[in-house]
């Protein structure tokens, strides 16, 4: 009954792994191109500055850096989420790894949520006060 369990909670980490691991690199990968193009100047054909002059400002600068670290922060939290998962998997069963496994993955969903939010409030600070 219990290797009956886990294969079925193993097969159930299995099918939700693939929606942890492609929907947040979608939604970052743009974020994380433009930071990239922003932090090094590079307007690759779209309008990346927003400054007065069309020139780029020292603020742009910041924040476009900010952005990329928070894109590339949102990345190691889900590179940890799928660690967990890989581990949960290869527990076997055994509790202890079981339960490190499981703080891994809660870790790592709460460094994800709050990352999300720090690039929301970045966001808005970039949008509503230098622009």
């Amino acid at each position: 009954m219990k290797i009956n369990l886990i294969k079925l909670k193993s097969k159930k980490v299995l099918l939700i792994l693939p929606v942890l691991v492609f929907i947040p690199t979608v939604v970052f990968a743009a974020n994380v191109y433009e930071g990239l193009m922003g932090a090094v100047g590079i307007s690759a054909g779209f309008q990346i500055f927003h400054g007065i002059t069309g020139a780029p400002t020292l603020g742009d600068l910041i924040m476009n850096i900010i952005k990329f670290i928070l894109g590339i922060t949102g990345l190691v939290a889900i590179l940890a989420i799928i660690i967990g998962g890989l581990r949960y998997i290869m527990s076997s069963g055994n509790e202890g790894m079981m339960t490190g496994a499981k703080n891994t993955i809660l870790y790592a969903i709460i460094g994800l949520v709050i990352v999300i939010l720090a690039y929301t409030i970045v966001s808005v600070i970039d949008n509503v006060i230098l622009h």
